[in-house]
């Protein structure tokens, strides 16, 4: 058995596979990780008259980290041979055995195996059609045209930063090592290269034991701002085809920039962050199909600006008025709350409301990051929220945020603990609220029982927060 989940990111175990067969496979990898192979040793085998040869050829050159083999992986792709079995996903208690059957297996082709390889570095770029293509869409042999003839490429270090953390989040202790050993090479790396791949790395799985936030800020601030303006600017100084503004890792790039625009930027580059923001929703116009849409524009300038914050805040606000744009909206109320504080904490009500009203999904984990911003006196926010008329209307998993909260700050249980652990709707978390009505008629003592449980709620908070959180 060997599937690309077995190696793809690194040769990791597999809980559904029963242990008796992943021996083979442990072996398989400890005779890769003791001897000190070349690709010359391997490329023969890819013409092996044995399917399951040609397949451990495939595995073993693509655990060289090499990309310049991807040329000679690509033939087989359309390889129809039937080598080793597939372990099915399914879902099943872990203290259940998994047996072998051809229920719980998948068959899998010479062809699947080399596709998977040749995907993991074309979608690590930005091709995401598979080797062959699709409907007109560009394969391998367009992806290679850019990259052939290269030594180093930001995708391809994110290929090996997934096989070095195994592509597990939390990082694993045991991958600190093989995500140190990569660091070291990508400090081999020229600048400004070294400290653009490593921007583009930001938020890939283990990437906080590759480059910590802290330090991530401190190289990006070696390159000034005049760098960092043009590669918001969509001109980035590099020719690494990975680099550059043309799929989502940019946009991820330019993001973690406007997030530390106060420590990366100059107060002058507030206009011109305005100016770019503008520029993107102009996509059309300048003929580009990706463009950044983000309330971090307008975060970003208002970081730079401390003397029209709110103002440039609020002209934010009014670009994120779409049905899909509840996210952006709690994240332009929180830089209110954390730039302004509490002379803002109507405002910052009347935005966490309004997309209530909207969209019926105010965010529950957002709501209690508000809630526990640094050198803010948050019970002033939590106690407008809750003096507000449409605390009424407040969703049951906000609700109970908000109630957690204040019984941290209290030291006391406004809102019984075990209550919040038993309160249940047969529609799943917040949904009966979408139609109250129906929600009833289908489930009507359920979900009055639910509802009269969230007015004893807002009632015991509304009761002592005046007396509990002064303003």
């Amino acid at each position: 058995m060997l599937g690309p989940d077995q190696f793809i990111y690194g040769f990791r175990d597999n809980s559904q596979i029963p242990p008796k067969e992943f021996v083979p496979v442990r072996e398989f990898t400890q005779f890769l990780e003791d001897g000190n192979w070349t690709k010359s040793d391997f490329l023969a085998l890819l013409k092996h008259n044995d399917a399951k040869v040609r397949t451990l050829a495939l595995v073993a050159l693509y655990s060289l980290d090499d990309p310049q083999v991807l040329p000679d992986i690509f033939p087989l792709v359309t390889d129809q041979a039937s080598t080793f079995v597939a372990m099915l996903h399914f879902a099943a208690p872990s203290f259940v055995e998994t047996r072998i059957t051809p229920e719980t297996t998948q068959k899998q082709t010479v062809g699947r195996i080399a596709s998977a390889i040749i995907d993991a570095y074309m979608k690590s770029g930005g091709f995401n059609y598979g080797p062959l293509g699709n409907r007109g869409q560009p394969g391998f042999r367009e992806y290679w045209k850019l990259y052939a003839g290269r030594s180093t490429s930001a995708g391809w270090w994110s290929v090996r930063l997934a096989r070095a953390s195994h592509s597990t989040s939390p990082t694993q202790r045991d991958r600190f090592a093989p995500i140190r050993q990569l660091r070291a090479q990508i400090d081999l790396l020229p600048e400004p290269d070294r400290t653009w791949t490593l921007l583009r790395l930001n938020d890939d799985t283990g990437s906080d034991v590759l480059v910590p936030h802290e330090e991530l800020v401190r190289l990006l601030k070696d390159r000034g701002p005049d760098s960092l303006m043009d590669l918001l600017k969509r001109n980035i100084r590099s020719n690494d085809p990975d680099l550059q503004p043309r799929h989502s890792p940019y946009g991820r790039m330019c993001i973690f920039i406007l997030q530390n625009s106060a420590s990366l930027l100059r107060p002058s580059d507030a206009k011109d962050l305005l100016d770019q923001e503008a520029w993107e929703r102009d996509f059309q116009k300048h003929r580009i199909t990706d463009p950044l849409i983000s309330p971090w524009w307008a975060i970003a300038a208002a970081q730079l600006n401390s003397t029209e914050t709110v103002a440039i805040l609020r002209r934010g606000y009014e670009e994120f008025q779409g049905p899909y744009d509840g996210a952006a909206q709690l994240e332009l109320a929180y830089a209110v709350w954390r730039l302004s504080g509490e002379s803002e904490a109507p405002l910052v009500a009347d935005w966490i409301y309004s997309e209530l009203a909207r969209h019926m999904g105010v965010e529950p984990d957002m709501l209690e990051e508000m809630l526990r911003t640094a050198a803010r006196r948050n019970e002033i926010l939590a106690r407008t929220l809750i003096e507000d008329a449409r605390f009424d209307d407040l969703n049951w998993k906000s609700l109970e945020v908000l109630a957690k909260v204040v019984n941290s700050w209290t030291g006391q249980e406004v809102v019984a603990a075990k209550e919040m652990e038993s309160a249940w709707s047969p529609l799943g978390f917040d949904f009966f609220m979408r139609d109250k009505t129906k929600a009833l008629e289908q489930f009507p003592k359920e979900v009055g029982e639910l509802t009269a449980t969230l007015s004893r709620w807002r009632a015991a908070l509304r009761a002592r927060i005046p007396a509990l959180i002064k303003k």
